[in-house]
């Protein structure tokens, strides 16, 4: 169970990267992290540790990898090609065409529980969206005999799909669980921020939704009305530093400075913002 250890890396290296301070530091961070994985492919199949933190490390290479959108080589070419070995490993056995079929499933059929699902299927996608560029990736093959571009133009499709039945039906399965619902999110700020228009569309409006469904539901940052998948007495303990409160924080100024910590990196470093509307809704409490 390493989680912990790959969140403090990528956590690490982000603040790093994103200073542009210590940059030999972050890439023996982000090194550091994958050569674990390498060593310990068990660690790679282990649904509580992998794809947890694999979304960041790749959030960072989209950034400031060889070809970053922001600062394009603070993260080296030696560690980019390091970094991404450990993800092909999973995603080559667990991303498939077949899963990423949307036309009977309507996105309803979870594998695992809902934030992982999202987890999981998130990695895949951005994966393939980096591979099928890349000379040393796009002509491999998947466990399921597909290519990198085939793989991704199908999970394009499946969260254009995603986004709009959550719209129809519900945000979340696992309704107002302040921790998984943080989680089931994390990943969608990339399909924001990397995503072709109709996906950045997409994930822009669902992220809207969850926003808006929380402000209305929530009081000073503490999340109420019906739950699911809330455990005992941690349905009357708010965790200030996890869950929805670093974004309540970040977004609305409710609530304390949270530390900064790995599992918010996605948020922390992308553009979407919620509209001033849901602000509104989270702060005017007697307009609410």
């Amino acid at each position: 169970y390493v989680r912990a250890y790959s969140y403090s890396m990528v956590g690490f290296a982000a603040r790093c990267l994103y200073l542009g301070e210590m940059l030999d530091e972050a890439n023996a961070a982000l090194a550091e992290n994958a050569q674990h994985y390498l060593d310990n492919p068990l660690d790679i199949n282990d649904r509580d540790s992998f794809h947890w933190h694999a979304g960041i490390v790749m959030r960072l290479i989209e950034m400031y990898g060889t070809h970053g959108s922001k600062h394009a080589g603070r993260i080296s070419k030696e560690t980019e090609t390091l970094a991404l070995k450990p993800i092909w490993e999973y995603v080559k056995k667990v991303s498939s065409l077949a899963k990423a079929d949307h036309k009977k499933s309507k996105t309803w059929h979870i594998y695992l529980s809902e934030n992982h699902h999202a987890m999981s299927f998130t990695v895949c996608w951005q994966f393939s969206k980096i591979a099928k560029d890349k000379s040393e990736y796009k002509e491999l093959k998947y466990d399921d005999g597909g290519t990198a571009a085939q793989h991704y133009k199908a999970w394009n499709d499946y969260f254009v799909t995603y986004c709009l039945e959550r719209a129809r039906k519900s945000p979340c399965i696992e309704m107002m669980s302040d921790g998984y619902n943080s989680t089931l999110i994390k990943g969608f700020y990339n399909f924001y921020d990397f995503g072709d228009p109709q996906v950045k569309r997409s994930a822009g409006m669902l992220l809207d939704l969850y926003f808006a469904y929380w402000a209305q539901e929530q009081i000073n940052g503490v999340s109420g009305g019906g739950k699911s998948r809330v455990y005992f007495l941690k349905g009357l303990k708010q965790d200030r530093s996890h869950g929805n409160a670093p974004l309540a924080w970040l977004y609305f100024g409710i609530g304390n400075q949270p530390p900064v910590y790995g599992h918010d990196m996605n948020a922390a470093l992308s553009d979407y913002r919620p509209p001033a509307v849901v602000a509104d809704i989270a702060l005017d409490v007697k307009g609410r």
